[in-house]
């Protein structure tokens, strides 16, 4: 399975590196893997770390920006929300 694959079924793919402040962490290199492996332009791949605080707004935004609300339901007149 790849990018188009999981779009064609309707899903939004939101490519997310995480650790990437432990020592170990090879962030362009995992990049790279993940770019080549499922069709993502590596430089939209977002690299975070909630420890360090590390694009964590970033993401945020990204599934605002990018993630379509929910529709509405049949039988939805709204009233639970008011």
């Amino acid at each position: 399975p790849d990018k188009a694959d999981g779009e064609e079924m309707g899903f939004r793919v939101l490519p997310v590196l995480t650790k990437i402040d432990i020592p170990s962490a090879r962030p362009l290199e995992v990049a790279l893997a993940v770019s080549d492996l499922f069709g993502f332009d590596p430089d939209s791949i977002l690299k975070t770390s909630a420890r360090a605080r590390i694009g964590i707004k970033e993401v945020l935004d990204v599934i605002c920006d990018k993630v379509p609300p929910p529709d509405s339901l049949a039988d939805d007149d709204g009233t639970i929300l008011r």
